[in-house]
């Protein structure tokens, strides 16, 4: 990652942030307001536990915010569940040209965060929570992943082919040498190897994709026992079709993936979950990449420490599946 420059989400505060949001949208009386600073890519302002915005860290992904304020209203005609509506689009995304502040804001979805501790208490295996579920995961997929390349394209897309993962993890490996003991370097090497070899065997046909449909992107509706919602379409790509199976198989465990495969149309190739399993054990990388990008020393150290540890088991991973 290049370094960052830092903007709204990474300079201001929650004062600042209420003030951006009455001044832009005077029609919103804020009475009171909760700030989430977790995102490595956004702030978050909850107003009136009614109101979600969204305050971009770095300028570089004012960008991004732009296509996907584009996108979503797309997404929606297509999916089977809820997305954010963007309500509340400031002048600095709707005209490129200006120099106002760029965010956005949305009415909140409902639902919990459908993390894995909420999965297995909720969504049992034989359990009609479970079923349902796995239809509608296969069903948003489906959908998502037969969205009109052409159309992603225009609207500023790029298609990440399957050969480009291998300079992108060559790059990766070689950013955390000079901060691993040689042991770890050498194991970070070997699943380098080991994930390349993977990638000789890989055929498959980039799509659009979420990129990052991990558990705190994923809304569930406990009583309902159905998911409510997707969120954070920040990172959509037109990428492998199994990035977006990464919790569904890692974490909500392989007989949720299958279930899920059996209503998804597309289909996925025989090495998707041994790409799975590659993208899981790639964390560390990214919190060691993003805080040389971002100047946060404290993400560097955390995951050096998840490689020096192995925390993701790269000594462990295997081609063979």
């Amino acid at each position: 990652m290049e370094k960052l420059t830092p903007y709204l989400g990474e300079v201001l505060d929650e004062n600042s942030f209420s003030q951006l949001v009455e001044r832009s949208f005077p029609q919103i009386s804020i009475e009171r307001t909760h700030l989430i600073t977790s995102g490595w890519e956004s702030k978050v302002l909850i107003v009136n536990d009614e109101y979600v915005f969204r305050f971009p860290r770095w300028l570089e992904l004012v960008p991004k915010l732009r296509r996907e304020v584009k996108l979503l209203p797309l997404l929606k005609e297509r999916l089977n569940v809820r997305v954010p509506e963007n309500d509340f689009i400031s002048d600095g995304v709707e005209f490129p040209e200006s120099e106002d502040a760029a965010f956005v804001g949305y009415r909140m979805l409902p639902g919990e965060l459908l993390t894995a501790e909420i999965f297995q208490e909720h969504v049992r295996e034989q359990s009609a929570a479970f079923e349902r579920c796995a239809a509608q995961f296969g069903g948003f997929l489906t959908a998502l992943h037969k969205f009109p390349q052409d159309k992603a394209i225009a609207l500023g897309y790029q298609v990440a082919r399957p050969d480009s993962f291998k300079p992108f993890l060559t790059d990766l490996k070689m950013k955390t040498e000079s901060a691993l003991t040689p042991a770890a370097f050498k194991r970070v090497g070997e699943f380098v190897t080991r994930a390349l070899k993977l990638w000789d065997g890989c055929r498959f046909q980039p799509v659009m994709t979420h990129g990052d449909l991990a558990p705190e992107h994923v809304l569930f509706a406990p009583d309902a026992g159905e998911i409510s919602g997707v969120i954070d379409f920040g990172d959509a790509a037109i990428d492998d079709p199994a990035s977006d199976f990464v919790t569904i198989y890692c974490q909500y465990g392989a007989r949720f993936a299958e279930a899920v495969l059996a209503h998804y149309e597309p289909g996925l190739d025989d090495l998707a979950f041994a790409r799975c399993e590659v993208y899981r054990r790639l964390e560390p990388f990214y919190w060691i990449d993003y805080g040389l990008g971002s100047n946060k020393p404290g993400h560097v150290k955390a995951g050096v420490t998840m490689l020096e540890m192995d925390t993701h088991d790269l000594a462990g991973f295997q081609t063979a599946r």
